[in-house]
C-alpha cells in the first residue's frame, strides 16, 4: 500500500489497488472491476503472501466484494452490477460498510477494522521507530500462530483461480511481475528454522516456481524475495514482523523489474 506514483516514471499511468490483508479473491475481484471498467493495464505488479494461500487464513474483506470474483469464477461481467451487489453480497453476506474516514480526521492512534472486513492502521506507523522497538514487535509475530500461517493447509482451490486468473492476464497480453515479499529479518529465520513453517513456505514455493507456471498459458516473471537480504531491506525498514516501509518496497520493485525498471520505475 505503500506504491505510489514517485515510484514510476511520470509519463506512465499508475493505478495503486492495494488493500489490507489482500489475498486471491481481491486480486480477482478487483481485475473483474477493471474489466468492466474497460481500464486493462499493459503491466501488473502483484505481491501474493504466502498465507494467502492458506485455507485458514481467516481474511474475510474480499467478501464484500464477493460479488465481483463470483461472476469471475461464472465469468460473467454482470452489468447490472447494482442488483448484483444488493441480492449476493448484502442478502447473503450482510456486511455493512462503514463511510471511509478522511485523512484529515485520523487520529495518529486510530486503529481497528471497518464494517467490511478491511483495516484501519494507525498513523503512528509511518513515524520512525527505534531498533529495539522494531525488535521487540517483530519477536512479538513469532510467538504463537505467526500470522494466518496456521495451521497450515494449502488452498488447492484458490490455486486453480489463480492460474485461470494468470490465463487471462495473458489472453490480455499483461506483463506480469510476481513478488513473494519478505518478512522482517528474524522472523524469516524463525519461519526457515521452524519445520511447520518452512514446510509451508516450501509448498508455497513449489506452486508458485513449478506447478503454477506449468498450468498457466502465461509467462510471468517470479520474484520470490521472502528473504530480505534478497532485496536487501533491513531491520529498520520494519513497522514490524511483517509490514515494511517505503523504502523497502522500492527496493524490490528495483530488483524484480530488472531492466524493465528504467522503462517503469524512478
Amino acid at each position: 500500500m505503500e506504491a505510489n506514483s514517485s515510484f514510476f516514471q511520470p509519463q506512465l499511468k499508475i493505478f495503486n489497488t492495494a488493500m489490507s490483508v489482500g489475498i486471491i479473491q481481491d486480486f480477482v475481484a478487483v481485475w473483474q472491476k477493471v474489466k468492466q471498467l474497460n481500464k486493462i493495464p499493459t503491466t501488473i505488479i502483484m505481491l501474493i503472501d504466502p498465507w494467502a494461500l492458506n485455507v485458514h487464513n481467516n481474511s474475510d474483506a474480499w467478501k464484500s466484494i464477493r460479488h465481483l470474483y463470483q461472476s469471475f469464477l461464472e465469468k460473467d461481467t454482470y452489468s447490472n452490477e447494482e442488483n448484483r451487489v444488493q441480492t449476493k453480497n448484502a442478502s447473503l453476506f450482510a456486511i455493512k460498510k462503514k463511510d471511509i474516514i478522511p485523512q484529515s480526521q485520523m487520529l495518529s492512534e486510530m486503529a481497528g477494522r471497518r464494517g467490511d472486513g478491511g483495516y484501519i492502521y494507525p498513523q503512528s506507523y509511518l513515524k520512525p521507530l527505534s531498533l529495539e522497538t522494531i525488535q521487540k514487535k517483530a519477536a512479538a509475530y513469532t510467538q504463537g500462530c505467526v500470522f494466518s500461517m496456521c495451521p497450515w493447509e494449502f488452498d488447492h482451490q484458490i490455486a486453480n483461480v489463480l492460474t485461470q486468473l494468470f490465463d487471462e492476464f495473458h489472453e490480455n497480453t499483461i506483463s506480469l511481475f510476481v513478488i513473494v515479499p519478505p518478512y522482517e529479518p528474524s522472523v524469516y529465520d524463525f519461519l526457515v528454522n521452524e519445520k511447520e513453517y518452512s514446510l509451508a513456505l516450501q509448498e508455497v514455493q513449489d506452486f508458485l516456481e513449478n506447478k503454477l507456471p506449468q498450468t498457466t498459458k502465461l509467462n510471468f516473471k517470479l520474484c520470490n524475495y521472502l528473504n530480505p537480504e534478497i532485496p536487501k531491506c533491513n531491520t529498520l525498514e520494519y513497522i514490524d514482523g511483517m509490514h515494511y516501509r517505503k523504502s523497502c518496497l522500492r527496493k524490490q520493485f528495483r530488483a524484480c523489474l530488472g531492466i524493465e525498471s528504467g522503462k517503469i520505475l524512478q
